[in-house]
């Protein structure tokens, strides 16, 4: 994947405006993101083992005179590192392929698809504006979608509530 992200960074350098190379780009970037996201759900649960006693040891006064177990304290150090690199690598690759759907999209906006798939990778990623954006604008091109009512209610789940009214002091 890695390989084929490079390649396609690459070729897109040339050809910017060749929409089709930047949403297989961002397919690319999406399933890398998903790929460090199952490795980063590994690495938490190596995290709970590698200490285990952790949520046992007592707290206060008696925890300071116990001490630390240092083993596993060392073991969920390293585990800590390995969770923030993953972290930010699903981050990054999440990011990237949102800049290459909205490329994509930029590109061809009157393709539905395109609007529908940043949307969808903007929802996984939890960047509801963009969401929300691109739900909306495959909408407006499809309205006639069989899903169009399900896409409706999920707009209206991802809005942020409205702010509740002022009262107005007399």
């Amino acid at each position: 994947t890695a390989g084929a992200i490079s390649a396609l960074q690459g070729y897109t350098n040339i050809k910017r405006k060749d929409a089709a190379a930047w949403t297989e780009l961002g397919g690319k970037q999406l399933e890398q993101a998903q790929s460090y996201a199952t490795q980063y759900q590994q690495a938490y649960e190596a995290r709970q083992l590698a200490a285990p006693s952790q949520p046992f040891l007592p707290t206060g006064k008696f925890a300071t005179a116990l001490g630390t177990n240092k083993i596993e304290q060392s073991s969920a150090s390293q585990v800590d590192s390995q969770l923030q690199t993953l972290q930010s690598q699903v981050q990054l690759g999440y990011s990237n392929a949102i800049s290459s759907y909205q490329r994509a999209a930029d590109l061809q906006p009157k393709n539905a698809n395109n609007w529908f798939t940043l949307a969808q990778t903007a929802q996984q990623s939890g960047d509801v504006k963009t969401a929300i954006k691109g739900y909306k604008k495959y909408l407006a091109l499809n309205p006639d979608s069989t899903s169009a009512a399900q896409i409706k209610a999920l707009i209206k789940q991802l809005s942020p509530a409205p702010a509740p009214a002022s009262k107005k002091k007399k």
